[in-house]
């Protein structure tokens, strides 16, 4: 959604506005070069961490099918 052309504004206002010490930002890769370079012009630390998922993703059907999910 960063780099959506309706939403990627808000993102960007969001991260020049937000106090905090540390951000964490999770999703696609493909708003990295566009992260990078917001942290640049705001001469901000970037630490990139990449995470592999280790089980598949799963689209539920329905909402109450959150309860049938085993966390075992």
């Amino acid at each position: 959604m960063a780099c959506d052309e309706q939403c990627g504004g808000s993102w960007t206002r969001a991260l020049h506005g937000i106090k905090a010490n540390e951000i964490h930002l999770c999703g696609d890769t493909t708003a990295m070069k566009m992260i990078t370079k917001i942290c640049h012009e705001l001469e901000e630390d970037l630490t990139i961490k990449r995470y592999e998922c280790l089980k598949p993703l799963m689209v539920l059907e329905t909402y109450n099918q959150i309860m049938a999910i085993s966390t075992t």
